[in-house]
């Protein structure tokens, strides 16, 4: 990293949270430790992995955690020896969160006071809490030891001016994804001359997340005339500590979504639903590169700027999301359908459209090819974070 004086030496420390589930916040950092070390700066992981509820064995779950946990010390030695450093703080949106971070964040900044120290936030938990909480005192403490903090967009940069954070220390920087962009002459071969569509929901399975509202829309779409084959997919993991929907176990839970499929394949000889219990690497790049069009009914109280939308949009897919957390001002210049209220009749009869317009899919593709192309590239986010890391360590 360079400055006015020349190159400075520096090791960067990527400390992040690393649930057992998908985690957008674990997905941002591990891609920029990918991206900073191809340019041989020296990378540390400093993970931090959270108490996984399980509804049998708390105790066995929490000797698990404590064990994963004691390999940070190592790291944590690193930090405190090595003389030019930047912190890079993936921030966790819990009272619990705060406690497992400052249990070594603060005896590190007592014995490291000029500690250059970025804080990024994931999520949008922080948007709701209520200005004198105690969960709000203590995450605006926290947010003052650093030197930056970055957000996703514009609407989390303003709360955070609202509760006294110095807006200069306030960086917009926006997701990415590590999937590489396809052209726009492969999108408009994905979408032509088809006999089928190919739907695909990929998130958790929480009910806010809108995966029965997918599977509600599906249902109503095999009892309607369709004039094309339709193969949609469900791929998520069942997330039964997040679990909104009143089962009695996470058994249950996978009972009645095999059940739900079932029934709807038994509807009409067009449709036809399956369900992948989670996706990665090689297996999620293949959903995506054969999708047509992406589906996220979200109504996540907390949602932010979900990556998955940022890959269907690189991966050609048309997209049908709502206008939860900061998604309306990423999917831009009519990049998407974006629901004012996702709920199973307007899913519907936005997928319905969506089938047999194939003009229409390959105009929002084209809208969102620019905008991964553009503002939400990889290269666009390397080029803001070398910037941001650069204006740190000259500060």
């Amino acid at each position: 990293m360079s400055t006015s004086s020349g190159q400075i030496p520096y090791t960067i420390f990527f400390a992040y949270t690393k649930p057992e589930n998908y985690s957008g916040q674990t997905a941002a950092s591990e891609l920029l430790i990918d991206l900073f070390s191809k340019d041989s700066v020296k990378c540390v992981p400093l993970v931090l992995y959270p108490f996984e509820k399980r509804c049998n064995n708390y105790l066995s779950s929490f000797i698990k955690v404590f064990l994963k946990q004691l390999t940070i010390i190592s790291n944590l030695k690193e930090l405190l020896l090595t003389k030019k450093v930047i912190l890079h703080l993936n921030l966790g949106q819990s009272f619990w969160s705060f406690l497992r971070i400052g249990a070594w964040y603060f005896p590190i900044r007592v014995f490291k006071r000029n500690l250059h120290t970025i804080i990024s936030l994931h999520g949008s938990l922080f948007m709701s809490w209520r200005e004198y909480s105690l969960v709000m005192a203590l995450f605006k403490f926290i947010l003052r030891t650093c030197n930056f903090v970055t957000v996703l967009g514009e609407r989390q940069k303003e709360r955070l001016s609202d509760i006294g954070i110095q807006p200069k220390k306030i960086k917009i920087v926006p997701n990415a994804c590590s999937l590489s962009p396809i052209s726009e002459a492969f999108i408009i071969q994905k979408h032509s001359d088809l006999h089928s569509v190919n739907l695909l929901y990929l998130s958790l399975l929480i009910r806010s997340k809108g995966y029965i509202t997918y599977l509600n829309a599906l249902e109503a779409l095999s009892k309607m005339k369709l004039t094309l084959r339709v193969n949609a997919v469900l791929c998520g993991l069942v997330t039964f500590q997040a679990n909104s929907e009143s089962f009695g176990s996470e058994e249950d839970k996978i009972a009645w979504i095999a059940s739900r499929i079932k029934s709807i394949n038994n509807h009409s000889p067009l449709l036809r639903v399956e369900w992948i219990p989670g996706a990665s690497g090689e297996l999620k790049a293949e959903l995506f590169k054969n999708a047509h069009i992406f589906v996220l009914p979200t109504k996540f109280p907390v949602e932010a700027q979900p990556i998955v939308l940022i890959e269907a949009l690189a991966s050609g897919c048309s997209i049908i999301t709502s206008r939860a957390g900061e998604i309306p001002y990423t999917l831009i210049n009519g990049s998407a359908v974006l629901l004012d209220d996702p709920n199973e009749l307007n899913l519907t009869k936005e997928i319905h459209a969506l089938i047999s317009d194939s003009n229409r899919r390959v105009a929002l593709c084209k809208e969102g090819l620019r905008l991964i192309e553009g503002p939400l590239s990889v290269d666009s986010h390397k080029i803001t974070w070398r910037k941001i890391f650069s204006e740190l360590v000259s500060s």
